[in-house]
């Protein structure tokens, strides 16, 4: 579905998974995340008495593929507690994004080069990992289903497979495991890349932290969503991270319609392929500001008509029928973790230069480490 550039093909995909991915089902989801948030503070704790520097970026792709393990399957790899990528998966998902990212500039070449994949990416077979993982939990729920046991849990393979019971020809089993297959492929790197950028636009700006800060005192442990929603500065905070760091760094790309198009003054024919990079949509001063290239959460704060039309330049999930289906899941996982890193922890970086990033399909920091400080209590 993520791939498919037909308009229609796309919508057939989405429309029986959907209702797995609305923000009303996020609230049956939270204790998915809440359990690795608690596991992840936990061994930050650890960290924080032994001094050592950890790679952040990389921290927050262990707790990522944890929490969208439960949230997917209802079962997590195990990442955050042996702080290691079984099955590789890390490794394999940057390799696909490498690939994918200079390949798909060049799609002819596709057919040829996907054969010599496994050579020139070698990581990429271990894809089966993931695979394997995710048709064993499938499986075994599917036999719970014919058993007559049925099925309680609100994961969402779990609500895929009631959604199957219920009807399968609208919601085959295909599109279930496809589904849960596709959130750890297309989940876990944007969801960490962002809570990494959040963190360092942090780090780089101490009065918004403080005022952040400020903002979460008295808030409960750990935070519910509901609770998280009501304050505007910490929505502020992170939507402004991802504007100044989207996760993808290629354009989001569309096809002409029959009869063509004029875009900014250009006519372009039926056919022609047209796309927009977030990171220079983003940028637009005569949307955002003179100040575009500053951090600055506050503009998401001010006149509720200029707001709106920034809202409409926002594209760090995509937009239009095209929008990520799972930016709910990834809002949830990140406005239910910064505050507890927030609250809990200083980061003092190894450096104090600019990060460096990899950039091919999704712009990844790569060797931001950091050591983690415990706050004293009441901070």
């Amino acid at each position: 579905m993520f791939t498919t550039p037909d308009s229609r093909l796309h919508a057939s995909m989405r429309k029986p998974i959907a209702p797995a991915y609305t923000a009303a089902h996020l609230v049956q989801l939270e204790p998915f995340v809440d359990h690795c948030v608690s596991l992840l503070k936990k061994r930050f704790f650890e960290f924080s008495e032994s001094q050592e520097y950890i790679d952040i970026g990389h921290w927050m792709q262990l707790f990522s593929l944890d929490a969208i393990g439960e949230i997917s399957f209802g079962e997590r790899f195990g990442c955050i507690e042996t702080g290691k990528d079984p099955g590789n998966i890390i490794a394999v998902l940057e390799s696909f994004l490498i690939y994918a990212g200079r390949v798909g500039v060049y799609p002819k070449l596709h057919p040829f080069l996907f054969r010599a994949k496994a050579l020139l990416f070698p990581s990429t077979k271990n894809l089966s990992y993931v695979h394997d993982f995710g048709v064993a939990v499938v499986e075994a729920r599917l036999d719970k289903v014919l058993s007559d046991d049925g099925i309680s849990a609100m994961d969402t393979v779990s609500k895929l497979l009631a959604a199957h019971q219920a009807n399968p020809e609208r919601v085959t089993k295909d599109d279930v495991f496809a589904s849960g297959f596709t959130n750890i492929v297309a989940g876990s790197d944007t969801t960490s890349i962002s809570l990494a950028a959040v963190i360092y636009q942090l780090w780089r700006h101490p009065r918004v932290l403080e005022r952040l800060r400020g903002e979460l005192k008295g808030v409960s442990d750990p935070i519910t969503y509901a609770e998280a929603m009501r304050i505007p500065y910490l929505e502020a905070v992170i939507k402004e991270a991802l504007r100044v760091h989207p996760a993808a760094g290629l354009p989001i790309q569309r096809i002409v319609p029959k009869d063509g198009r004029a875009i900014a003054g250009r006519f372009f024919p039926a056919g022609t392929i047209v796309g927009i990079n977030a990171w220079a949509a983003h940028s637009n001063r005569q949307v955002f500001g003179e100040d575009a290239d500053v951090f600055n959460p506050d503009r998401w704060l001010g006149d509720p008509e200029i707001v709106k039309k920034r809202d409409a330049y926002f594209m760090t999930f995509g937009a239009g029928s095209r929008t990520c289906i799972g930016k709910h899941i990834t809002h949830l996982e990140m406005i239910k973790l910064i505050p507890e890193l927030v609250t809990n922890f200083d980061f003092e970086p190894e450096t104090t230069e600019d990060w460096k990033t990899i950039n091919v399909w999704f712009i990844k920091p790569i060797g931001w480490r950091c050591r983690i400080k415990a706050l004293k209590k009441g901070h």
